[in-house]
């Protein structure tokens, strides 16, 4: 056996093993993908359950005003984040007296209508992490009896692409000023803590964790 014939014999080996560690790595890639789609399908159940236990504790006429605020807050906080012209809608039926709940998103087209797409088709992705974050917001400052308006997140938008991270931020901001919130987000981007009070940034340093705390005033510097 010629050394030509073992190094090519050895570069087939090779070639072939590279290809059955990139099939499990896709395998793991899916995977993983599957079980984040169905912790935001959980989680989506959650918050309808939630938010279903909000309207009917609430008459008709107090439904219909509760639903009308919903549908505001959301569609204002995607069009801070995606500066497009979205539109959070709720269509709710009656199924054996027991009050329903659908949500659905509408997105402009170039003609100037509405494509209405349910909110399920976009698990998984930024528009969800979104809303997602806006209906926590809702349950929280319209639960009676009153809560403590103090919301914590733990990477609560994997999915929202960089360029609109910093709206994220103005967007949490903002619902603070306004509602009287506070927001404890635990986040690896930094854009999201662009428009905060407060950051406080662990990092490694020689084997040892440091903390450093940022203002506001710090961050326009």
């Amino acid at each position: 056996m010629t050394l030509e014939h073992l190094r090519n014999q050895y570069n087939t080996q090779l070639s072939q093993q590279q290809r059955r560690q990139g099939a499990r790595d896709l395998l793991r890639q899916q995977k993983q993908e599957l079980l984040d789609q169905q912790a935001a399908l959980e989680a989506d159940a959650v918050l309808r359950a939630q938010a279903l236990a909000l309207l009917q504790s609430f008459s008709e006429r107090l439904r219909v005003e509760c639903i009308q605020r919903i549908e505001r807050l959301v569609t204002r906080g995607l069009q801070v984040v995606f500066n497009s012209p979205y539109e959070f809608v709720i269509k709710t039926g009656l199924q054996r007296n027991v009050v329903t709940m659908d949500f659905v998103l509408k997105t402009p087209r170039e003609d100037g209508s509405y494509l209405s797409t349910p909110l399920y088709d976009y698990i998984g992705g930024g528009i969800y992490d979104v809303i997602s974050f806006l209906l926590r917001v809702v349950v929280l400052v319209l639960h009676r009896p009153p809560l403590a308006r103090i919301l914590l997140l733990d990477e609560a938008f994997p999915h929202v692409s960089r360029q609109y991270r910093q709206n994220v931020s103005l967007l949490m901001r903002r619902l603070c000023e306004q509602l009287s919130l506070q927001i404890l987000l635990v986040t690896h981007y930094r854009e999201f803590g662009h428009h905060a009070e407060y950051v406080y940034e662990l990092r490694k340093v020689h084997d040892a964790t440091q903390l450093t705390r940022r203002t506001a005033d710090d961050q326009a510097e």
